[in-house]
């Protein structure tokens, strides 16, 4: 199995269902005064990149730009 962070991982049917599907994303992000915010955002994949769309004045523009692993896009089965 490949590594966390791997771009192999696109490539399991998961990932490929997900990819192609027309689930929100959720954008996880820390907002000025250290809150920690989680927001759903319509998303492209184009086969090489994700496409985010926002508003240009939205807040969530203004936070400080940090980096991190996508989080689960459905809560988990238990």
């Amino acid at each position: 199995m490949a590594p966390q962070g791997s771009l192999e991982l696109l490539n399991d049917p998961v990932a490929k269902a997900l990819l192609g599907s027309v689930n929100l994303a959720r954008l996880a992000y820390t907002w000025l005064d250290g809150s920690p915010r989680v927001v759903p955002i319509w998303f492209h994949w184009t086969g090489e990149q994700f496409v985010l769309t926002s508003p240009a004045k939205a807040p969530k523009l203004r936070a400080p730009p940090v980096t991190g692993a996508p989080s689960r896009t459905q809560p988990a089965v238990r």
